[in-house]
Order: C-alpha cells, then structure tokens, then sequence
C-alpha cells in the first residue's frame, strides 16, 4: 500500500508542529455501515475524504468497492497543523444462499433434508441453527436431522462475510416414497454414517429388526438418482456394516440399502 508524505502546515514562524500519522491495515467490507475510524494520530483530528460522514466516520457502502484515499488533518493547542494520508480498501461482501439437496424441507426420520450453500473460489462457510454457531460444521452443505431454522455464514478471501437467508426445516412425519408400516426398515432401524462429511472414505452401519440373513444391495447415488456405484454385503445377526472407498467429487449423495424389495436411505456429503 503506497502512503502519502506527512505534510505540515501553519505560518513560516509555527515552532514544533506536530507528528501526524494514519494507517490503515485493515481492509473494510462493503456491508460493515457506518465506521468510526480511530486510526489517525494523534486523536482528536478531522478525516476527510470519499466516503467520509461528519469527521470521524467512514462509510464503507457510500465509499464503493475499491481503494480510498483518507486524509487526517490535526490541529495542535499552538495552532500549528499537519495532515497524513493514507489508503483504506473496502472489498466486496460474499453472496450467501442456500439450495436444497434433498427432496424438500420435510424432515423424514430416515432421511435428512440437506442444505447446500453457494460455491465459489476461496469462500469458507459456518452454519447456524437458530441463529447459534453449529461447531465443527463448516463445510459446503449441511445435513439437518432436527427441525429448526437454519442459515449459512459465507466468507471470502478478503475477511467479508455474509449470512444467507433461513431456511426452516420441519418435520410431519413422513415416510420416503414406496415404504410402508409392513414392508420397511423404518420403524425399527438404524442406519449411520460416519464421518459425515466426508472425503469419500467412510463407514455405515446398518442395523434393524427387519434384516435378514444375506445379501444386502448397497447402491450410491447423486442427487439426481443415478447409481453411480454398486456393492452387496453379508447382513449377518440383524447388521451389515462396512468400511467403504469411494472416489467421488466433492458434492451430495445418497446411499441406499436394498434387501428383498425393501429399502433404506441417507445422504453424505464428500468434501
């Protein structure tokens, strides 16, 4: 960042004028508002310049994106003067969105209602839940098993964040498509993923009264509901459980398992 020379002002005759300084390191985002700049030394001076409220505070969305040159004018007790310039940067705030994954916002026992923030070069993401911080969920989608609203906090690069709208999951109590009280695994299964996200390397676990001895058809699927892989397992005392690898790009998938026409699903996410 060039900075500009101190210059000092005052008559030809004005005795030790004072040591001004201004620098900002900071870079300001578009959608902080008003900011009361504290950067000129020493306090009590008068900034001017694009962008500049009153004398003392900085207007980041008036300003525009782009680099600023600010000015810091201080007056000494003797009358004496000096100004020092320098250059603020206001970088551009991140669009923040969420799309959804699954088939609605209809939280379904066996299945979760995922949530897919906007991608996009050197963005990094928290999800919210009732406007409280998930820990650990920082990843491009979310997958929520509990009703509630939920918002993703997209930043960029440059240290600018935004937070998307919510989006509200709820829960009637549905069944996936096909499953039915006598002919499902629903009622009295379990089926796990972990770790979830993922890189495409994970475990399932599967788990329920209704499984019986022999083949278990597991099938991984995109979102659209293309079979992209296909394996089958030994279920053995009511479980199957594997440890799966599975070269796959970063998105959202679905695993299903498939036993005498009867089935069961989840989603992951591979980062």
């Amino acid at each position: 960042m060039q900075r500009v020379l101190r210059v000092y002002l005052g008559s030809a005759g004005c005795v030790d004028p004072p040591v001004v300084t201004l620098d900002f390191t900071e870079i300001v985002c578009f959608n902080d508002g008003l900011i009361t700049l504290t950067q000129g030394t020493p306090e009590g001076g008068t900034y001017t310049g694009t962008g500049i409220t009153g004398t003392t505070q900085f207007d980041a969305s008036a300003a525009g994106i782009g680099t600023h040159t600010i000015t810091y004018t201080y007056i000494a007790p003797g009358g004496c003067s000096a100004i020092a310039s320098d250059a603020i940067t206001v970088a551009e705030n991140p669009p923040a969105n969420t799309t959804l994954g699954s088939a609605s916002l209809n939280l379904c026992e066996s299945d979760p209602v995922v949530l897919v923030a906007n991608a996009g070069t050197g963005l990094s993401y928290q999800w919210y839940k009732n406007a409280v911080a998930l820990p650990g969920e920082i990843y491009l989608a979310y997958l929520a098993y509990t009703t509630g609203n939920y918002q993703v906090e997209v930043t960029n690069a440059s240290g600018c964040s935004k937070m998307s709208k919510k989006k509200k999951v709820t829960h009637s109590g549905c069944r996936l498509e096909g499953e039915t009280t006598e002919n499902n695994f629903l009622m009295h299964s379990i089926l796990r993923i972990y770790p979830n996200p993922n890189n495409g390397q994970f475990n399932f676990q599967f788990i329920s009264g209704e499984l019986t001895e022999g083949d278990v058809h597991v099938q991984i699927l995109d979102i659209s509901g293309r079979t992209l892989n296909e394996f089958i397992f030994n279920a053995s005392d009511g479980m199957v459980g594997e440890n799966m690898s599975v070269q796959l790009p970063s998105g959202i998938y679905v695993i299903r398992l498939i036993q005498n026409g009867i089935y069961q699903t989840t989603s992951f996410v591979v980062n």
